[in-house]
């Protein structure tokens, strides 16, 4: 129920959008699912994980399946279990499901023939793909017919061509591991959802998907450029961050130095006045002094009656020098 407390206490519904989607949000991008289907994915998820735990068991990953457990199912549940702590987290959950439900025939014989290819040869001996028989058919000894038809040239080992070959003649040979993926396409979102995903995983993961490398390998190289991708977007966002703050930071300067210059010229503008006003002022004084000291020269001079109003006015003078010299003072 979504009204119940999940992790740290949580609603639900604001763990998956304050926990899950910030750390698997580019996850969900690469694999094509919109948010309400991660949510889904999550309610399906949280459903099962009844214990709150954040990992889900194999015994609870059948019962959400409503399949038997065999021992094929269980080495699905093994692979899709990454850190092999024998539960699934909902990160292994989401990129398994998406993987297994994604799978054509192709890929599904690949990843049956996988689980004895150990050592990643290309080839089963008769013995291993016997095993693989038993355990998809979850039975003690494998059809002998079948055996036949699969070891056609007799020469005990088998290829994964030949294997592939003989799945596209006769599918039904991994029919289990066909009627698991409908169970879990059933189960989550239907089968025309995985049907047109499946297609799309085909254009998506056109030159990682093959023979040569398992699905998972291919989700992983996937992951890990678009990883990569993501960090060459950040840093070419920090670098022209930091080359838009070094131009910004270059006008600012620039339009201070400017600033700067016009303020020193304006001021050396004033200074140039003030200098030819003070330079006015000392010429006026100078004069006037020079004025001041004939003046009294011409006092202290010997003159007879006729000129002693000459004297008078050059007297006045004098004191008229005196009052204009204390002005310049003042």
């Amino acid at each position: 129920s979504l009204s119940r407390r999940y992790k740290y206490g949580m609603r639900p519904k604001k763990y998956f959008r304050t926990k899950i989607m910030p750390e698997m949000k580019e996850t969900f991008g690469i694999l094509g699912f919109t948010y309400q289907h991660a949510y889904q994915l999550f309610k399906a998820f949280i459903e099962i994980d009844f214990d709150n735990s954040g990992e889900i068991t194999v015994k609870e990953f059948h019962g959400f399946l409503g399949l038997k457990a065999s021992r094929f199912s269980e080495r699905i549940f093994g692979i899709l279990d990454l850190d092999e702590s024998g539960a699934l987290t909902f990160n292994e959950f989401v990129i398994g499901i998406w993987n297994f439900c994604t799978y054509d025939a192709m890929l599904i014989t690949k990843f049956a023939f996988d689980i004895f290819d150990i050592d990643d040869l290309g080839k089963l001996q008769l013995a291993e793909c016997e095993a693989l028989i038993r355990m998809v058919y979850d039975e003690a000894d494998a059809d002998p017919d079948l055996m036949k038809k699969i070891d056609a040239d007799k020469d005990g080992e088998i290829t994964i061509d030949e294997f592939a070959a003989l799945i596209r003649r006769q599918p039904q040979i991994l029919q289990p591991a066909f009627d698991m993926q409908r169970a879990l396409r059933s189960k989550c979102f239907g089968m025309k959802y995985w049907e047109l995903a499946t297609e799309k995983r085909k254009e998506y993961f056109a030159g990682y998907d093959s023979l040569a490398n398992s699905s998972w390998e291919s989700i992983q190289k996937i992951l890990l450029i678009r990883e990569k991708e993501r960090e060459d977007q950040a840093k070419r966002e920090q670098e022209e961050f930091v080359a838009e703050a070094h131009e910004r930071m270059t006008e600012h300067k620039n339009k201070k130095t400017e600033q700067f210059t016009e303020q020193q010229q304006r001021r050396e503008k004033t200074l140039a006045r003030i200098r030819a006003k003070e330079l006015q002022e000392e010429k006026d004084e100078r004069e006037h002094w020079e004025m001041f000291a004939e003046c009294k020269a011409n006092m202290v001079a010997d003159c007879d009656f006729s000129r002693l109003g000459w004297k008078i006015d050059e007297r006045q003078i004098m004191w008229d020098l005196v009052d204009k010299l204390k002005e310049m003072h003042e």
